[in-house]
């Protein structure tokens, strides 16, 4: 005869196991709407005045400088916002991970009761 606590401890098991199912599911379902919803800031028109650069008394040279600095200015701006968005995604694909594991965890509750 199966004996009172190998009862208890298989329902108090399946609940677990349900538990951590849903848990590991909703944490996958974030995660890949998160990471499958990133975009980058939208680049801003280019300011005319960096193409232009008609201040009076500029010699040709003052104005590429001018260009350049800006442009540079914009490119470091690209660059940080992608290593953001690297550090993000990063961050999601983990917790996919770690849904992914507690689903399985929920499997092997699932069989030892059975």
């Amino acid at each position: 005869m199966i004996s009172e606590f190998y009862i208890n401890t298989c329902w108090y098991i399946g609940i677990a196991s349900k538990t951590l199912a849903l848990i590991g599911l909703a944490l996958d379902m974030y995660g890949v709407y998160r990471l499958f919803h990133f975009e980058p800031e939208p680049l801003e028109k280019p300011n005319e005045s960096i193409f232009n650069a008609t201040i009076p008394g500029w010699s040709e040279e003052e104005k590429n400088q001018y260009r350049i600095k800006e442009l540079l200015k914009k490119i470091d701006t690209v660059m940080s916002d992608t290593k953001a968005l690297k550090t993000r995604s990063v961050l999601f694909k983990r917790i996919i991970i770690i849904g992914f594991f507690l689903q399985a965890m929920a499997i092997g509750l699932t069989y030892i009761c059975t």
